[in-house]
């Protein structure tokens, strides 16, 4: 039966030029018409993206959201257009846009199975979503095992998954460990088993650990 559990999401290589900014990847977030993937590439099927780990009215009943609501984005084409003129990346000739270190952001590839049909529509998707505010973003649909061996190595600059794929009572912190966690996880070139994209914050680890120690149910 259909567990609404899961959260697909692309994983970005924040050791790729480009990525590693905060603002690049913000701006992508905000570049991304929600919506229109839900309804078009899902068939309808999953309610409208939110960004968040908590899922269920459980765990966003953990949250006091007035303290996350700036942090959080939705389909904004001109924000994310503002965010990457803030940083001085500007359009070249071909509407790519370029860093003032020359950086040009693109083409970077996003990667999953081929034949996964909803997932191959929101990569496509995205690719036209994210050229509209001067981003180039190539689709790469491959067989499994390429896949699965590019994601585990880090061979990527975007790749889409589903952290914490399967149903648990410490779903939330599950998938916060997923994203996140960066203790011990392999380098890349090395086989790793979640934080595929190398994500690196002292803070969230220390979160994230705390978490999983509390003995508080309330």
């Amino acid at each position: 039966y259909y567990n609404e559990e899961t959260i697909p999401s692309l994983y970005i290589n924040q050791h790729r030029p480009g990525l590693e900014l905060v603002d690049v990847r913000r701006a992508l977030a905000h570049a991304f018409d929600y919506p229109d993937i839900t309804e078009k590439a899902m068939d309808g099927y999953s309610s409208v993206i939110e960004p968040s780990l908590m899922i269920f009215d459980y765990e966003k009943a953990l949250i006091d959201h007035s303290q996350i609501r700036d942090l959080q984005w939705s389909y904004n084409p001109e924000k994310a257009i503002d965010i990457l003129e803030g940083i001085g990346a500007m359009p070249g000739a071909d509407g790519i846009r370029v860093l003032p270190d020359g950086t040009r952001l693109g083409p970077w590839q996003v990667q999953c199975p081929a034949g996964w049909s909803e997932w191959n529509a929101t990569i496509e998707m995205a690719v036209q979503n994210a050229r509209q505010v001067g981003i180039e973003l190539v689709s790469s649909f491959t067989e499994w095992g390429v896949y699965d061996n590019n994601k585990s190595t880090g061979n990527f600059d975007i790749i889409m998954d589903t952290p914490a794929a399967y149903s648990t009572p410490g779903g939330a912190l599950k998938r916060a460990y997923s994203l996140m966690f960066s203790e011990n996880v392999a380098p890349i070139g090395e086989a790793a088993y979640w934080n595929y994209g190398r994500f690196h914050s002292d803070r969230a680890n220390d979160i994230i650990k705390a978490i999983g120690q509390t003995s508080d149910t309330t």
